[in-house]
């Protein structure tokens, strides 16, 4: 990435998808306070409010996926490393190795586990990619 104006929404969108992730860990935290703040006033006490928290913060964590993405795809060993903390925040810091050496070597041919049979349906590429 050697044009800045690419690299700019990445960075842009995983520091607003950590201060999110971060802010939501002490929103449910129970000794959090500030000065006269307590995150408890604030936290999603009900079902609908619950089912909302949880699709926001599911498509701010998708966007900051996408990114961490195009970040490992990056020869900048920092955007590698930036790129890897986004999935090493949900536990899955494998997926440069799986996603380069495996997809990428792979790509479109029987061997490759991310790319879906020719009429396979959704369901059965779903199972599969699960197993």
């Amino acid at each position: 990435m050697k044009d800045w104006r690419f690299v700019i929404p990445l960075y842009a969108c995983h520091l607003a998808e950590t201060l999110t992730w971060i802010w939501s860990l002490c929103l449910f935290s129970d000794e959090v306070k500030f000065e006269s703040f307590y995150f408890t006033e604030v936290r999603p006490k009900t079902i609908p409010q619950l089912i909302i928290f949880g699709g926001l913060m599911g498509f701010i964590a998708s966007m900051n996926v996408t990114a961490g993405h195009e970040l490992i795809h990056s020869k900048n060993w920092w955007n590698k490393h930036l790129g890897m903390l986004v999935y090493t925040k949900y536990f899955y810091s494998i997926f440069m190795d799986e996603h380069v050496e495996g997809h990428h070597k792979y790509m479109a041919t029987p061997e490759d586990p991310a790319t879906s049979r020719y009429n396979e349906s959704v369901w059965a590429f779903m199972f599969r990619e699960c197993k």
